[in-house]
């Protein structure tokens, strides 16, 4: 299951630039209703594109 949720992420990492604009914007949209201190998301909020890096899929990443 793990498997086949990341590989549907390869098109949205490696083409195209809509669903890669998509994708970053459903992972910041996430951060901003998580995280309400201004400050705080700045500072959690990467400066590179999403897929530059190992993306972490938690629901409680942020509140931990």
């Amino acid at each position: 299951m793990e498997y086949w949720r990341n590989e549907t992420l390869v098109p949205a990492l490696t083409g195209s630039k809509r669903r890669h604009t998509r994708l970053e914007a459903r992972a910041l949209h996430h951060l901003h209703t998580q995280i309400t201190d201004p400050d705080l998301r700045q500072a959690l909020t990467p400066s590179y594109r999403i897929g530059c890096k190992r993306i972490v899929f938690s629901d409680t990443f942020y509140p931990a």
